[in-house]
């Protein structure tokens, strides 16, 4: 009877903590602008998604020829993302499709 008391326990364990294995991992990585103007907004939403994920920088912009690290936690598999930033002089860049994960622990760079 203990056995089959600590295996009922044990599947409900597995039961209740399971949600948290099919969740994305963290991506991990640096912005860096190599544009000559300053970077006031980043976007990074999975690709499928029909808006633009939260401002990744907060307020903080990233002045030309420096680097910002970047956490993407949205909980989601895959690697495919749409990027967007926003610069000071008010135009924009959209990269479309790209895979995230190819930079996670490397560097993603804006160039003019």
């Amino acid at each position: 009877m203990k056995l089959s008391a600590l295996a009922l326990t044990a599947i409900a364990a597995v039961a209740l903590i399971s949600p948290a294995f099919g969740e994305g991992a963290d991506l991990n990585f640096s912005v860096k602008n190599n544009t000559s103007t300053p970077i006031k907004e980043l976007y990074v939403s999975h690709v499928g998604t029909n808006s633009w994920e939260s401002d990744l920088l907060g307020g903080d912009a990233i002045q030309p020829g420096e680097e910002q690290p970047i956490v993407v936690n949205d909980g989601r598999d895959g690697c495919k993302y749409d990027v967007k930033v926003t610069y000071s002089d008010g135009t924009s860049n959209e990269e479309r499709n790209q895979d995230l994960c190819s930079f996670d622990g490397g560097t993603y760079e804006f160039h003019d």
